[in-house]
């Protein structure tokens, strides 16, 4: 059983671990959520494991805004912005947003990642968003 964020992420981290475990410790940081937990479901989005990115993408869903600025900042990185797996799991973590001036806010994202040249057009859409949500416009 997790007692903390700091099992969770260690648990998450090793590859050793069953996916099962790991898919757990993921489900455990979207109940607590702080900015290391955050920040490491976004990095989970590239797990090789598709069910360990998966529970990320919706624990990061089900955080909302926290977990937005995150996500952007991951696709906006020159670095990693043209990881499928990334453009994948961002997709996922903003179609099941909760918070409908949020997802209306992303929706052109969404429609970015989708498209053609979708790794160029992510970086632009997610730079957009991430000055929307510094600004404060979502509310």
């Amino acid at each position: 059983m997790i007692t903390s964020v700091e099992q969770a992420l260690t648990i998450l981290d090793d590859q050793n671990r069953s996916d099962i475990e790991r898919e757990m410790a993921g489900h455990y940081l979207q109940t607590h959520p702080n900015t290391k937990a955050i920040v490491r479901l976004v990095k989970a989005l590239q797990d090789d494991d598709s069910g360990v990115a998966w529970a990320a993408a919706e624990g990061l869903a089900r955080m909302g805004e926290p977990a937005v600025v995150e996500v952007c900042h991951a696709l906006a990185d020159h670095e990693r912005a043209g990881d499928a797996r990334l453009l994948r799991g961002a997709y996922h973590v903003l179609r099941h947003l909760a918070d409908a001036a949020l997802y209306q806010q992303a929706f052109p994202l969404m429609q970015a990642l989708k498209g053609p040249a979708s790794d160029l057009q992510a970086m632009q859409e997610a730079d957009r968003l991430l000055r929307l949500v510094g600004n404060h416009n979502l509310r």
